[in-house]
């Protein structure tokens, strides 16, 4: 990449941590949460290695696990840090961003645009402050990572590609269950658009992406079998999964934008909120793909899939859960990724036919930038309050200072477990 190539990523890149160093002591005061209280007591209880290979619910982790336990392990017991790793890996995923629509032939101002959205919005709140979610990042960047290594069409795929191919796929899958799409996208993506110069380069390309997919859905039936059962039961509860897949495909990544600013209450609301969502969506997906160059479509295309094979496996796990939680801002990751790059180009075009000016477009898109990052910036200020009192205030009050913890407390986020438990890893890794 020309060093002209390689100035948006970068700045993309420096630019996204604005957020956690503007609301940097309110961060602080997040503290362990959640499944993280099992996760430290499983890597507590047993050795290492055994530990990166043992289930966490469906998800068959050990890449995400190395990086999360291996900090853990070396003395890190300050939250504040695997924030900071959290927000880091965020950093790369938006260079990656960039990086892949400046190859697909968007222009600055459509990067600037998705970039700074994604990189700002507190729709994702979950993602970036609950280190848990640092398998989301991970999968989401070896999903860039794995475009990145697909060759331009027409040209044939080298020893190192089909490597990185094989590499990128394994550390998605090895990362979150949904990362098991990177290999099945990028294999769909080669075929569709004629990637390799030969047939045979693409059959053993897609075999080397696919087969990290293949291998890890395996272990997790196998080490997984509870989870497996709740799959078996899927054939009863088809609406269900078909809601939650829906109101994830539809509702994402508009609805929870609109209620980020704390006003309102996405489980509250009606069905026909999301269904008109939807149709909108569907509309900017469609205009998106028809007006899109041809080689922007080498770019939608995989997002596109990637969105409809998460919304599926968000279906297939979560239908016992009921259709609102579907609009989490633990799934707004993925979403904003593969929507931003088709609004960007409606609005851009868009403008152009509205207005018939050649500026319209840069108009326009700066506009919305500003507009959008203000909105996203003040959003920030809004729920980080309640969010920190929630994710930080009420453990560290429980394990820090309440000695001995008074009997009937629980530990927030994680029902059941043990309170005592929680307070010897508290002393054991030094939480804070």
């Amino acid at each position: 990449m020309t060093g002209k190539g390689f100035g948006v990523p970068l700045a993309a890149a420096l630019a996204s941590p604005l957020p956690f160093l503007l609301f940097y002591r309110q961060f602080a005061r997040l503290f362990w949460f959640g499944d993280e209280f099992p996760l430290l007591d499983e890597i507590d209880t047993r050795p290492f290695i055994h530990w990166l290979w043992q289930p966490f619910v469906e998800n068959i982790l050990p890449f995400f696990k190395l990086i999360w336990g291996g900090l853990l392990l070396q003395g890190c017991g300050s939250y504040l840090t695997m924030l900071e790793l959290g927000w880091l890996i965020h950093a790369v995923n938006v260079a990656l961003l960039a990086t892949a629509m400046r190859r697909s032939g968007f222009q600055v101002l459509a990067v600037a645009f998705c970039a700074t959205i994604f990189a700002w919005s507190a729709t994702q709140i979950e993602t970036v402050t609950w280190s848990v979610q640092i398998s989301s990042e991970l999968a989401t960047m070896f999903f860039l990572l794995a475009w990145v290594a697909l060759p331009s069409p027409g040209r044939e795929f080298s020893l190192g590609r089909c490597l990185a191919l094989l590499l990128f796929s394994l550390g998605s899958a090895w990362s979150f269950s949904r990362g098991l799409l990177t290999g099945p996208v990028a294999a769909v993506t080669l075929w569709t658009q004629g990637l390799g110069a030969s047939p045979r380069s693409r059959v053993l390309a897609s075999a080397l992406a696919l087969a990290p997919a293949v291998a890890t859905s395996w272990l997790m039936m196998r080490l997984a079998p509870a989870d497996a059962a709740h799959l078996g039961a899927l054939r009863h509860h088809l609406g269900e999964a078909a809601a939650f897949a829906l109101c994830y495909l539809g509702a994402n990544p508009a609805v929870p934008w609109y209620f980020s600013s704390g006003q309102g209450n996405i489980f509250a609301i009606s069905a026909a909120i999301p269904l008109a969502a939807g149709a909108i969506k569907l509309g900017i997906l469609a205009a998106g793909w028809k007006l899109a160059r041809p080689e922007q479509r080498r770019f939608l295309l995989p997002i596109l899939l990637l969105d409809f094979g998460y919304a599926l496996l968000l279906g297939l796990g979560r239908w016992n859960d009921r259709w609102p939680y579907a609009m989490s801002s633990r799934y707004q990751y993925t979403s904003l990724l593969c929507s931003l790059p088709f609004a960007a180009i409606v609005i851009e075009r868009g403008a152009a036919l509205l207005w018939h000016s050649s500026r319209a477009p840069a108009v326009a898109l700066a506009s919305l930038t500003v507009l959008a990052a203000s909105f996203n910036l003040w959003a920030w200020s809004r729920v980080l309050p309640a969010w920190t009192d929630w994710r930080g205030r009420a453990n560290r009050q429980l394990l820090l200072h309440d000695h001995p913890v008074p009997l009937g407390a629980q530990v927030q986020g994680v029902p059941g477990f043990p309170d005592r438990r929680a307070e010897q890893l508290t002393l054991r890794f030094r939480l804070r």
